[in-house]
């Protein structure tokens, strides 16, 4: 505890240090005839210049969440700081330019002071935002005997997840696993046991082809689930895309990191897709009107619509692979293989008796979690 409250003690001291500072330095000039509203003019100038600086500084903290809302606060604050320029000046003079000089280095002193108390703050606060945006769970497996377990789900549906949990009243047993960015977990990578006999520095080979950013640490804490729940003999469950039971798995787990590499190519050449004149006349006829709004499996009218139109875009082999691949998700996909190849039986669900949409309660597209510690479902 000590060591957290050092630094904050060495911030605290920097900015009392620097405000006392600059209000003598504004009290340079008249310092043989000070005058209380003279004064007092100084003062405030002197500390709203502190502030000013001392917030430019910390401006990726104030505002974590996004890119373009760092980029309006930032902007914001310098149309304030140069107001503030204007404003001081015309109060202070000269003795402005001390304050503008040594303002920034002493923010950025006290900012690195506040590292590690604000910095876990902020750290919470972000962990909290992905929370409140997508499932977050690391499993909890029931030791009754023959309970069922739901060891593979479809990160795309959170709202059927939540009604899942509401109608298991808090006794859901789940060997899944679902780590949002920010969450500790997140981007950390697990070696492969050498009693496996898998190729690979880290899970992240066999299950995606190559080494991804959100990591596969979440694979090892599903692996040692899924033994839980076989060593207390649950039924294992697998649910599988809304009318899509038994479809979409991969040939073999041996073959899961390749098939993911090439459905990933596939998925890029959206990009060529979105300039062809194919796609340009879709929109014209009506696409770009089609909602954004997202539905119970995060997909919308728009995605769903502008989906199908790339399917029929693609060469006929690339097409039915992507079709054949519709039915679990990216991990998915390896989860039940993995499963197979460990000869565990499974029943397989359709998830449709859970998908309920919530009037009222749909997100924009942009507002949903782009990563996971497992890979975010394609649609």
């Amino acid at each position: 505890m000590a060591g957290v409250n050092r630094p904050r003690l060495r911030g605290m001291l920097l900015f009392v240090s620097y405000f006392l500072c600059s209000v003598l330095l504004s009290m340079v000039e008249d310092s043989f005839a000070p005058h209380f509203w003279k004064l007092f003019q100084h003062g405030a100038a002197a500390l709203g210049s502190f502030l000013l600086s001392f917030c430019l500084s910390w401006t990726d903290r104030l505002c974590p969440s996004s890119r373009i809302e760092m980029f309006c606060t930032l902007t914001c604050l310098t149309f304030a700081w140069l107001v503030g320029l204007i404003v001081g000046f015309m109060m202070l003079g000269h003795t402005l330019l001390l304050i503008l000089a040594v303002g920034p280095a002493i923010g950025m002193l006290a900012r690195h002071g506040f590292a590690d108390g604000m910095g876990e703050a902020t750290i919470e606060v972000r962990a909290t935002r992905a929370r409140r945006r997508t499932i977050v769970f690391e499993g909890d497996v029931s030791h009754e005997p023959g309970a069922a377990c739901v060891v593979s789900w479809p990160g795309k549906y959170a709202t059927a997840w939540d009604h899942l949990v509401a109608s298991a009243r808090g006794r859901t047993s789940a060997a899944v696993v679902f780590l949002p960015e920010n969450t500790k977990n997140f981007g950390k990578h697990s070696p492969i046991p050498r009693r496996e006999g898998i190729d690979g520095q880290c899970w992240c080979m066999p299950l995606y082809g190559e080494e991804k950013p959100w990591g596969c640490r979440w694979w090892a804490l599903w692996i040692e689930n899924v033994e839980k729940a076989v060593q207390h003999r649950a039924e294992l469950q697998v649910y599988f895309f809304e009318g899509a039971r038994d479809k979409g798995k991969v040939a073999s787990f041996e073959t899961a990191g390749q098939e993911n590499l090439r459905r990933e190519a596939l998925l890029k050449k959206m990009r060529d897709f979105k300039s062809c004149d194919h796609f340009r006349r879709a929109k014209e006829a009506g696409l770009k009107n089609l909602g954004r709004k997202t539905r119970y499996d995060s997909s919308s009218q728009y995605s769903r619509e502008k989906y199908r139109l790339f399917l029929q875009w693609l060469p006929a082999v690339d097409r039915k692979f992507l079709e054949d691949s519709d039915g679990l998700g990216n991990s998915q996909k390896a989860e039940v293989a993995w499963l197979e190849k460990k000869g565990y039986e499974y029943t397989a669900v359709d998830i449709s008796r859970f998908v309920r949409p919530v009037p009222g309660k749909v997100e924009s597209v942009s507002n949903l979690p782009r990563k996971l510690g497992r890979q975010m479902d394609s649609e």
